[in-house]
């Protein structure tokens, strides 16, 4: 069986796991995250204030659009995600 891609020498850490601080920890574990949150969340109101002043989609069902339109968006990705994982296991596990 092959090591596969991840086990190169290109993802080997050059740093050993015990020279590692507790402030390199805070910052790449709690920090990192945190930054993608409020990216997250910058991005989402631009793209919120495009969609209500250039699209002036904000009138469509009295506003409910923009509410639920996120909501909607979620839950057909976790029924993806659902079909993916199902398809895979019949597939790696032979349900013929």
């Amino acid at each position: 069986m092959s090591k596969g891609m991840l086990s190169s020498p290109l993802f080997d850490s050059r740093v050993p796991e015990d020279k590692i601080t507790g402030k390199e920890k805070l910052l790449g574990y709690f920090m990192g995250p945190i930054a993608v949150m409020v990216m997250n969340a910058i991005l989402s109101n631009y793209l919120n204030v495009y969609y209500t002043d250039v699209l002036n989609i904000s009138g469509i069902w009295g506003g409910m659009f923009i509410s639920l339109f996120p909501i909607v968006a979620k839950l057909l990705d976790v029924l993806m995600i659902y079909l993916v994982i199902i398809n895979l296991v019949n597939a790696l596990f032979g349900a013929e």
